[in-house]
């Protein structure tokens, strides 16, 4: 739906359930562990993971919209 809406608005997207999909199937669940608040919980990050989500969105960004690569900072959600 929101790629049907993106589309239709003609304003790029990041799917960032994507990206984090593919991250955590990559990671395993012992790998991605610490990327959550509590055991289990794969909604809620704890800060490495929200530092981790905002790495994701800053990578897409370029790419779904290459006119902002000028302003994403090559260590955006570093540690």
């Amino acid at each position: 739906a929101m790629r049907a809406v993106a589309k239709e608005e003609k304003c790029p997207v990041v799917d960032l359930h994507a990206a984090s999909v593919e991250l955590f199937n990559r990671l395993g669940d012992e790998g991605s562990a610490d990327l959550s608040n509590k055991p289990g919980d794969r909604t809620h990050f704890s800060e490495k993971g929200a530092r981790t989500m905002v790495r994701l969105v800053m990578e897409q960004l370029p790419k779904v919209e290459p006119t902002l690569r000028a302003y994403v900072k090559k260590d955006a959600g570093g540690d």
